[in-house]
């Protein structure tokens, strides 16, 4: 997608400002270790789960913002800070809801609890879909809800949810690639 320097609307700057895969990255490990909770039955509040939605303020401000800053000139600091609390806050809300829904059984769900908790992801996956434009989590939510479908019949959840991070995973792993090359830091171009 080649993006002039020129001014461009808040909308094309938010979808710019999501398409380095950072977020599919920090979902898709967030997702990977609260399968890891969920193979082990522990709390989803350990250490190892949160880790990666810390690591998203920084990963945006050390590899996106360098590069985009020429496009991101009619952003202002309050909207990319904004843009990078959204999705954090979206993730811890998304662990605690799982960590309700698919570790404590505080609902009384018994084996639907699985199928609910993968409906959840499936619909924080229609978010940055329809806020930002990111196709990918269409996908994102396709798996999540097939993942769902399944967990009814097969009783591995864990499974299921190592799938639908090694999704994430590989496909934010594809754009950050494919991000890097098409916006190049300075440093990079004379290597």
């Amino acid at each position: 997608m080649q993006i002039k320097k020129a001014d461009i609307s808040t909308q094309e700057a938010r979808t710019l400002f999501f398409q380095d895969g950072a977020l599919d990255l920090i979902a898709g490990a967030t997702l990977l270790n609260f399968g890891f909770d969920v193979l082990s039955q522990s709390p989803s509040s350990s250490l190892f789960t949160w880790v990666p939605i810390l690591l998203f303020s920084s990963l945006k401000n050390r590899n996106t913002l360098p590069r985009l800053t020429p496009y991101l000139k009619n952003a202002s600091d309050k909207q990319l800070r904004i843009w990078t609390l959204i999705p954090s806050f979206g993730l811890a809300l998304m662990l605690v809801l799982l960590g309700i829904i698919m570790l404590s059984d505080a609902l009384s769900l018994a084996d639907l609890r699985f199928a609910l908790g993968f409906a959840l992801i499936a619909l924080l996956a229609l978010v940055p879909a329809l806020w930002v434009g990111q196709k990918q989590f269409f996908i994102y939510a396709a798996v999540a809800f097939a993942a769902g479908l399944l967990s009814l019949f097969i009783a591995m959840p864990a499974l299921f949810i190592f799938i639908t991070a090694a999704v994430m995973l590989f496909f934010g792993g594809r754009a950050m690639m494919r991000f890097s090359r098409e916006f190049v830091l300075d440093e990079e171009k004379d290597r």
